[in-house]
């Protein structure tokens, strides 16, 4: 390591909790904060993660601390290296509101599975701290608002918290607009490729990466609602050809949105099979049909008969999923006729409406098995 640095890790979900143990194992200094005063009260005494038992087992190194903070005011990027974002999807606007964009802060690296969608549209998470910004009311005036803006990298890729921490070799993407390139790299080759296990690819191409993984999230659930709905009927042939459908309709998708965003063609290297970001995406998507994926999990739970609540959705982690497919719908309903929207996007526009009360699951499940031999 030619230098230690100072790493801010906001967030102490399962994989900000990975990530500041393993950056804290090859001996760069981080601080983890979180808004749950439970952090700072046990795991500062116990060094161990005990909100997910995958994590309680490993002691965090002593060059790993822990703040609490119940204000987002008191967060800043100001006097460390790289602050990294681990907070759902849903929580980056309002924490973004909130946070002090130092000057003489280092970049922010998003660890993020999702785009979000806002009233102006498609962002990604870097487009919306650029968006953030320019709207800051802290930011520079003059000549130095418009030569200065924070380096933003995108950290996603095929990892659970779970593989990341017992160090199973993982693929992860970090993705940059050209400008941040140089950031995007030094994070790679001064805190990723010193824990060994982790295998960092980076591309420019923000927008896909975002776009993909926001679909990500969706077509595991579409495909935990199928299984589920298929759980005790041997229909295997059924089941894989309608989880080739789901994947088609992902990409097909991603390429749709991408090109009514950018009002253009796009061909890029997330959807080269040759290039490994694109394996990295669909290694993503593979791990994510297993019941250890909370959001297939949820999808699995409706394919079963289980009824949809609010609680249980907090419980498992999947509001995140159920709002992409809500802006995700309303976002290509607006683009696509009636007719069209159900006939091309017939998984997304069926778990829309399961969720928003429209369809049963059983009505659903109907559709789709009748339309698998023609998938």
């Amino acid at each position: 390591m030619s230098r230690r640095l100072n790493i801010q890790v906001i967030g102490a979900g399962g994989m900000g909790s990975a990530l500041a143990y393993l950056i804290g194992e090859v001996g760069h200094s981080v601080e983890v904060i979180d808004q749950n005063p439970a952090i700072y009260e046990s795991w500062a005494k116990t060094r161990r993660n005990n909100l997910y038992p995958y994590l309680e087992e490993f002691e965090f190194p002593e060059t790993v601390s822990f703040r609490p903070s119940e204000n987002c005011d008191s967060f800043t990027t100001g006097g460390y290296d790289f602050t990294i974002l681990a907070v759902p999807g849903n929580c980056l606007i309002d924490l973004l509101g909130r946070l002090n964009i130092a000057r003489d802060g280092g970049p922010l690296v998003l660890l993020q599975k999702s785009a979000i969608y806002t009233a102006s549209g498609l962002l990604t998470p870097s487009e919306v701290v650029q968006y953030h910004y320019r709207n800051h009311r802290k930011r520079p005036r003059g000549r130095a608002a418009r030569q200065w803006k924070p380096a933003v990298i995108t950290l996603t890729g095929a990892a659970f918290a779970w593989n990341l921490i017992n160090r199973v070799h993982s693929g992860m993407i970090l993705a940059a607009h050209v400008e941040d390139e140089e950031s995007a790299e030094c994070f790679k080759k001064s805190v990723l490729v010193p824990i060994g296990s982790i295998w960092p690819y980076c591309t420019r191409e923000v927008e896909a990466v975002g776009v993909l993984n926001a679909l990500r999230t969706i077509a595991s659930c579409e495909q935990g609602l199928l299984d589920g709905f298929l759980r005790d009927r041997a229909w295997e042939s059924a089941k894989a050809m309608a989880s080739v459908a789901i994947n088609q309709e992902r990409v097909g998708l991603a390429r749709f949105l991408l090109h009514h965003q950018a009002g253009r063609e796009r061909d890029c290297d997330v959807f080269e099979p040759r290039s490994r970001v694109y394996r990295v995406l669909e290694a993503d998507m593979v791990m994510c049909r297993d019941i250890s994926s909370r959001n297939y999990h949820l999808g699995f739970q409706l394919g079963s008969g289980i009824e949809r609540s609010d609680a249980n959705e907090a419980r498992l982690g999947t509001v995140e999923c159920v709002q992409n497919v809500d802006a995700l719908a309303r976002t290509v309903s607006v683009c696509v006729c009636s007719d069209n929207w159900n006939k091309n996007y017939p998984y997304l526009n069926g778990l829309w409406r399961i969720f928003s009360g429209v369809a049963t699951v059983q009505e659903v499940a109907d559709e789709i098995m009748a339309r698998i031999p023609r998938a």
